[in-house]
């Protein structure tokens, strides 16, 4: 990231090594946590559960909740992400916020929920809190982008508040709704974060005010970025329909009114990710962009496979339900005291 990238890249590459270090640094100190007050001497999850309770399990909670939060990039943490996938190179701003960032999301989940479940169920209604603010904040900064790739970015930073959401809400149905989206939109995330890119490197600029008509151009670009959007926004036959569904009608029952906002506020980002492809693939094509070159060859080879598994998890959805649920269904059994 620093050697590669956009101008301000030495100032974002140094922002993300902050806050790496800090979210791996309380990580860890959470494990020692676990570890040292179970008075077991190991690192296994499952053992250690059994005995860690009282201050010590709501210090490893808070450790693990804000270590998620910034490896998540979740408001208020969100800064670093957004200026690191802007900054780096397509490849590894789309490898930081389809992968790496959702690694946090496994350690709130398995971590945070898992291992200290009483704590986690005491303070839900501040989880879910913090999804609806993210949900709404980034959704309205999104549309004040004209950068395309921060745009992408502060729409992460609205859709990844559905997982606070359904780490608030603890229902079995919400916590196999947010793995299936987990994978969704790690998928187009990281589509539309190296689509972005390509355009940048065949127009020379990320304006969305300078760019228009490029469906003329290069449709097959334009394709694959619908792709995309249409996973982000849960349209049905791609793989963030079901997802969607199924983690909203979980956390509904519970928590009504918060759910009603983030579907509200997704409903304003979804409005922000058509407008921007609007924007940039149709009306009329700027004379500047009339000599853009399609995705080639090398590029279907990497985007026809992100495409074929967005595809197979929105049709065939129950073919990964089963090995999800055996996953969530040890978390739910502790959530619920047993």
């Amino acid at each position: 990231l620093r050697v590669w990238g956009g101008p301000q890249r030495a100032r974002a590459a140094a922002r993300y090594l902050v806050f790496a270090l800090t979210s791996y640094g309380l990580l860890t100190l959470a494990a020692l946590l676990v570890i040292v007050r179970a008075g077991q001497h190991t690192a296994d999850l499952t053992a250690n559960f059994q005995t860690l309770a009282g201050p010590a399990a709501s210090a490893g909670f808070w450790l693990t909740l804000t270590a998620s939060g910034i490896a998540l990039g979740v408001f208020p943490f969100h800064r670093w992400l957004i200026d690191a996938q802007s900054e780096a190179p397509a490849g590894v701003a789309a490898v930081l916020i389809g992968v790496v960032s959702k690694l946090g999301a496994y350690t709130l989940i398995r971590v945070g929920l898992g291992q200290f479940p009483t704590v986690a169920h005491q303070y839900q209604l501040l989880i879910v809190g913090f999804a609806v603010v993210g949900a709404i904040w980034g959704g309205l900064a999104a549309l004040a982008q004209d950068d395309l790739r921060r745009f992408i970015g502060y729409s992460n930073v609205a859709q990844v508040s559905l997982i606070l959401l359904a780490a608030g809400t603890q229902t079995s149905v919400s916590l196999v709704g947010v793995v299936l989206f987990i994978l969704a939109q790690g998928l187009s995330s990281g589509m539309l974060v190296l689509l972005g890119g390509a355009i940048e490197e065949r127009v020379r600029s990320r304006s969305i005010r300078a760019l228009g008509g490029l469906v003329t151009a290069a449709p097959r670009l334009a394709a694959l970025w619908w792709v995309a959007v249409f996973t982000a926004i849960g349209i049905p036959v791609f793989a963030g329909f079901s997802a969607e569904v199924m983690l909203f009608s979980g956390s509904f029952p519970i928590h009504r009114i918060a759910t009603v906002l983030v579907m509200a506020s997704l409903v304003l980002t979804a409005a922000g990710l058509v407008w921007t492809g609007q924007r940039v693939f149709f009306g009329p094509l700027r004379e500047s962009l009339q000599r853009t070159r399609d995705v080639g060859t090398l590029e279907l080879a990497y985007l026809l496979p992100i495409v074929g598994a967005i595809v197979l998890a929105g049709v065939r959805p129950g073919a990964l339900t089963p090995v999800i649920t055996n996953g969530v269904i040890q978390i739910t059994t502790r959530l619920a005291g047993g």
